[in-house]
């Protein structure tokens, strides 16, 4: 095994023989390149694998991911493997954000990952779009508020109504950003979209939780998808921003080419 420092053009020569490998992930690939120049990529034990026959058995991500970004980096590669063996690699269980910030002893990892993906999506202005953000991401966000996010966990777990209506990690999510704005708000507007009680007609939140409801039972029991949680983010933004400005709404009218955010 040897410890080598990957440039691009390494990479490339390396590349010249992934003969027989999966097709490239190219949203892995942006993943890692973004790792690496960020300075976040780690060395941890991982290898580039090539075979006794000169072929690359394992690393074809990560070498794109150096010529994506242009940096090298340190990485340990082992040569001279019985090609047979490449049926054996990453066989076993992948590592996601929540396994790597269970690993860390952080609580509510399945929603904290699930919740940071989403905020990063809607910070980047790509909710709809497939991407996922990478552990180191994912845990270095965490990193900057963890107060911040234990809270935002915490409160979401207490309120069934706000799981249920508008999913797990969306409303964390949104409970999340409005604390930031402003806890008082984000407290008394989340707790009464889930109570219900005290909403006169023409509140934003009565219309919000209202709008909820009556998407959710329109629904059943159909899962949330990609567009449906961009639409029911923006939803409860308009909603929040209302009830921020002190304004009633009594309808919600969301546009296709709407980017809503609560401010």
């Amino acid at each position: 095994m040897k410890y080598v420092f990957m440039t691009p053009e390494k990479a490339k020569e390396l590349l010249a023989i992934n003969v027989r490998n999966r097709t490239i992930n190219q949203q892995l690939v942006n993943r890692i390149a973004g790792d690496i120049s960020r300075g976040k990529w780690q060395v941890n034990g991982e290898t580039i694998k090539v075979s006794s026959t000169n072929k690359l058995l394992d690393g074809q991500h990560r070498l794109s991911a150096i010529i994506k970004s242009g940096m090298p980096c340190y990485m340990w590669l082992v040569d001279g493997l019985d090609e047979s063996c490449h049926a054996t690699i990453d066989s076993g269980l992948p590592r996601g954000a929540h396994h790597t910030l269970q690993i860390e002893k952080i609580p509510n990892a399945n929603l904290l990952a699930s919740t940071i993906n989403l905020i990063k999506k809607i910070e980047d202005k790509a909710i709809t779009v497939s991407k996922r953000t990478s552990n180191v991401e994912i845990l270095d966000h965490y990193m900057k508020d963890p107060s911040g996010f234990d809270a935002a966990t915490k409160f979401i777990a207490g309120r069934r109504w706000l799981r249920r209506y508008a999913g797990n990690s969306l409303a964390c999510a949104c409970y999340y950003i409005a604390s930031g704005l402003s806890e008082d708000q984000a407290i008394e507007f989340f707790d009464k979209i889930s109570s219900g009680a005290g909403l006169n007609e023409g509140s934003p939140i009565l219309t919000c939780r209202n709008y909820l409801i009556k998407q959710r039972e329109s629904r059943g029991i159909a899962e949330v998808g990609k567009q449906l949680k961009f639409h029911n983010y923006q939803v409860i933004a308009r909603c929040w921003n209302a009830y921020r400005e002190g304004i009633d709404l009594n309808r919600i009218i969301i546009r296709s080419n709407d980017q809503i955010i609560l401010k």
